[in-house]
């Protein structure tokens, strides 16, 4: 899987924790993104790379606990949801739905693309289909696949997941993307991520709780 890593990006980690490790609980995040656990409001970025997060210039013993970052407010958490989520981002002030937010973003997107993932969805899982619409069309928006799962949840999500990206990674061509586009089921996976938990929710058959992401601004080693 690591071979994916330019197009995956992230989603490598993910693969490789369902088929190597066996866990109670799973949680991915960023190099500079990282779940707060805490229901404070806190003042947030609007930026496009750090956009819904909570500002952090460095990580460190003094501002860890800021953010509720500690197995003690992890666990808490836990005791009470099966799911901890990065929350989603409102973008209804664009005038977008997810949908033609990915469409407008034509540098980072092929719209036909996400339209080929769609309809693998369609094919394989028609019981989403209504999910899925309701989904793109929303205007909240779940990005930067940050969460905990319990195992269980976490394994039908990645079986969910990675049945649909391989499929649609035999189905487009993206030999002469650019870093940007070549990243596409990176950010695709994004958009299933959030079509997954929305799923989830409508289920309503597990505890889900949205946290705020903390966005590192310096996130490598300090003097």
């Amino acid at each position: 899987i690591s071979e994916k890593r330019m197009s995956f990006c992230e989603l490598t980690v993910q693969y490789w924790a369902w088929k190597n490790v066996d866990a109670e609980y799973y949680g991915l995040c960023h190099y500079r993104r990282y779940l707060a656990f805490s229901d404070k409001n806190f003042e947030k970025c609007t930026s496009e790379h750090d956009n819904n997060c909570i500002p952090v210039d460095y990580v460190s013993e003094l501002n860890r606990p800021v953010y509720g970052i500690n197995r003690e407010n992890i666990e808490k958490y836990l005791a009470k949801y099966d799911v901890l989520a990065c929350e989603p981002i409102d973008i209804s002030h664009s005038g977008l739905n997810n949908y033609t937010a990915m469409k407008a973003a034509s540098d980072y997107h092929n719209i036909n693309d996400m339209d080929e993932a769609i309809k693998i969805i369609n094919n394989k899982y028609p019981e989403m289909n209504d999910i899925v619409t309701k989904y793109m069309n929303s205007y909240q928006s779940r990005l930067y696949n940050c969460y905990i799962m319990r195992g269980d949840i976490f394994k039908q999500y990645s079986s969910w997941l990675f049945d649909i990206l391989f499929e649609l990674e035999k189905n487009i061509d993206m030999s002469k993307y650019g870093i940007k586009k070549y990243r596409t089921p990176g950010t695709i996976g994004e958009r299933l991520f959030g079509i997954y938990m929305l799923y989830l929710k409508e289920k309503k058959s597990c505890a889900i709780k949205d946290l705020p992401l903390t966005f590192i601004r310096y996130p490598e080693k300090q003097p």
